[in-house]
């Protein structure tokens, strides 16, 4: 409306005049006041980029007039670390990398500017040139409405099979060979028969020849000869890896089905795993608890911590993934080959019978939803504990610290909690367990410092983990030849949570810039858990396992 009205006043600048819209008085009505401050509604990448080259600091905290929404700062950090443009600083803040410093000489967006330092690698410096200049600008084609056949037939001829990209560079060439050949007139001329506009057409060499001059500083000059299409395409692709990926992220059938994929192998394997330790344990007289087994866990996710804090110098996110994953498949190989194999006959080694005593209904839904409940508090404190740490003040650039002390903190867990088990009993242990989470969630909200945040780590590495080797390894007793069968139907439980519950924290983070609301329900759930996990204790299945289990264990070593 500020906009129109401003237009509107020029009517009677000189003397009385009549200001007529072509748009209808409730179109007018239905607009903002304002117009809602650049800042707010475009990408901050370039800006953070700018900011950082010039030693502004963290863009969060500068004071602007109109600060930029907190969301659209998690997006232009995420663009430039996708780009390889920033890593972690010695300070705990951020700093350019050798690309980045490349693309805050370049006046042109970052991801243009990532497709231009690619080429130069590649030999494609001319045409990626061209495209980055095209791109930038709004196209020089134009398809008025009257004529659009015969435009659309004119412009045809710079179409290149299987590259619209190709496409730009051959009428970049068509151009600058005309242009050579006409006059000024002759050429703007050429351009409004052609139907290209003309100023558009300027606009586009003198960028292109403004990228030229500036990469030259930076070293990057274009070559002699015709670069090979697919180095141009892969240079391309080097500015878009975020536009790439949403071609896939935005199908939400296959992005479900991938999600399903992975979390469907990844609790398949600690399902099968967990099953035939167990009943090895059993049928060889051994006691029936799953703690130094989960340790593995803790210890792996102190080598994830230590292997980002050592690649992340050095490597972009997408390439420490590609390494984590590669040290995955390498450790997967004893892994697989000392796995216990599966046994079919009915009693241990000793000739003790092997039986199972399936619990009741009650205790399984009592049970399923008390472990749902876990896994909620779970994976909302797992899956953003790194950024809620980061945006601590002073502890920018330290959530990597908080996840190995989550690591050391759970390794060692696993096996006093089974100890634990022992004294006050499976029941009593998981509610502590319970507990002590619940004050691990909350104490980085509650307690913003350096000392929260780590103590609050690891009290929830020290419980999430055992409390999971305590609840698989109580579902495991009730099937002693068959551990997964209960397993499967808690792990169900829990991965609901783990679908949902990230999702939900994330909507709420998104709105509110924080995600201490996020924590507090999951606090709230972890409570409504403990509730649950203390009334199993008035039901007779617990009694019938743990005089089983006492039963037993006169005879284990």
């Amino acid at each position: 409306q500020a906009s129109a009205n401003q237009r509107a006043g020029r009517c009677g600048r000189l003397g009385p005049g009549v200001c007529i819209r072509l748009y209808s008085e409730d179109d007018y009505n239905s607009r903002p006041e304002f117009t809602e401050p650049e800042i707010q509604r475009t990408g901050l990448a370039s800006v953070i980029l700018q900011m950082t080259s010039i030693g502004l600091g963290d863009v969060a905290e500068f004071p602007f007039v109109e600060p930029p929404d907190a969301s659209a700062i998690r997006d232009g950090d995420l663009l430039l670390d996708e780009l390889g443009a920033v890593r972690a600083g010695r300070g705990g803040g951020r700093e350019l990398t050798k690309t980045g410093r490349k693309l805050a000489r370049l006046p042109i967006d970052p991801r243009l500017g990532r497709m231009i330092v690619e080429a130069d690698r590649l030999g494609c410096v001319r045409e990626v040139l061209v495209i980055a200049a095209a791109l930038s600008i709004q196209d020089v084609r134009e398809r008025p409405r009257e004529d659009a056949e015969r435009a659309a037939e004119l412009h045809r001829r710079f179409q290149v099979d299987g590259s619209d990209l190709l496409g730009i560079v051959e009428m970049w060439d068509y151009l600058r060979a005309r242009q050579r050949e006409l006059s000024g007139n002759q050429f703007r001329r050429m351009c409004r028969d052609e139907y290209l506009h003309y100023l558009r057409v300027r606009e586009w060499r003198d960028l292109y020849s403004q990228l030229r001059q500036v990469a030259g500083q930076l070293g990057i000059r274009p070559g002699v000869d015709a670069a090979h299409p697919d180095h141009v395409h892969r240079a391309v692709l080097a500015g878009l890896l975020t536009t790439a990926g949403m071609a896939v992220a935005e199908n939400l059938w296959l992005w479900a089905a991938m999600r399903f994929f992975a979390g469907l192998s990844s609790a398949a394997g600690l399902l099968i795993g967990s099953g035939l330790i167990l009943h090895w344990l059993i049928r060889h007289d051994h006691r029936s608890e799953l703690g130094i087994h989960f340790a593995g866990i803790g210890l792996g996710i102190a080598f994830s911590a230590i292997a980002v804090a050592w690649m992340a110098p050095s490597l972009g996110w997408r390439e420490q993934w590609l390494m984590l994953t590669m040290c995955g498949v390498l450790m997967a190989i004893p892994a697989w080959a000392w796995l216990p194999r599966p046994e079919t006959t009915g009693t241990t080694r000793q000739g003790a019978p092997m039986v199972d005593r399936p619990p009741g209904r009650n205790f399984v839904r009592l049970f399923m939803a008390a472990y749902f409940c876990a896994g909620v508090g779970y994976v909302v404190s797992a899956t953003f504990i790194v950024a809620i740490v980061d945006q601590l003040p002073g502890l920018q650039g330290q959530g990597n610290m908080a996840f190995l002390v989550i690591g050391l903190a759970a390794a060692p867990a696993c096996i006093l909690w089974d100890l634990v088990a022992r004294q006050i009993g499976d029941i009593n242990a998981l509610i502590t367990t319970f507990v002590l989470q619940i004050v691990g969630i909350l104490l980085p909200v509650l307690l913003p410092t350096t000392l929260g945040a780590l103590v609050g780590a690891a009290l929830f590495g020290a419980t999430f983990i055992g409390l999971v080797s305590l609840v698989l390894t109580m579902a495991g007793r009730f099937y002693p030849t068959r551990p997964a069968r209960m397993m499967g139907k808690m792990t169900i439980a829990y991965g609901i949570a783990q679908i949902a519950a990230p999702a939900v924290t994330g909507m709420i983070a998104e709105v509110t810039g924080t995600y201490a609301n996020g924590l507090y329900i999951a606090a709230a759930v972890m409570v409504l858990g403990t509730g649950l996990t203390v009334a199993l204790k008035d039901l007779p299945d617990v009694h019938n396992q743990a005089a089983a289990s006492a039963t037993g264990a006169n005879t284990r070593r």
